[in-house]
């Protein structure tokens, strides 16, 4: 994922920068979550649920 640092430090992800493979293989969940970690998501309006996945894929894809 592409980062840089915001003005008040933080992390900033270009969205825009990571490549969502789309395929009909996915299943619904019910999760719960810290409301931290869904304001971040959110903070950038639709598609948030798409970001929490290709969090989550980077992820799985770096412990193969």
């Amino acid at each position: 994922m592409s980062k840089s640092k915001g003005s008040k430090g933080e992390s900033q992800i270009n969205w825009n920068a990571i490549i969502v493979e789309s395929d009909d293989s996915k299943t619904a969940v019910s999760i719960r979550l810290d409301k931290e970690v869904i304001d971040f998501f959110k903070k950038d309006g639709r598609g948030y649920q798409t970001r929490i996945n290709a969090v989550l894929r980077s992820f799985v894809d770096s412990q193969k």
